[in-house]
């Protein structure tokens, strides 16, 4: 608990749009920077209002920056995402 109060979290949780179909998100994904395993996404669905897949993930400090390119491995293969600046309200 003192190194996250001196530095910080080392993970946060980020919203993350999501390209292409996606299968419903009924276990967990995993969020990749190429080879690195960087987060994972724990929920997931098409919106309609915002023309995209959105999602929520658990992603690491050094890849959470909005803009951020990652890869998104869903039970039906994989998935580009970009993390957002901010949730969708």
């Amino acid at each position: 608990l003192l190194r996250v109060a001196k530095e910080g979290p080392v993970k946060q949780i980020r919203a993350i749009s999501i390209e292409g179909d996606i299968p419903p998100c009924d276990r967990l994904w995993q969020v990749r920077a190429g080879d690195k395993l960087v987060g994972q996404v724990t929920s997931a669905t098409w919106s309609p209002d915002f023309d995209t897949n959105v999602a929520i993930g658990m992603v690491r400090m050094t890849h959470w920056d909005p803009g951020t390119v990652l890869d998104v491995h869903t039970q039906n293969g994989v998935r580009r995402a970009v993390v957002e600046e901010k949730f969708w309200l």
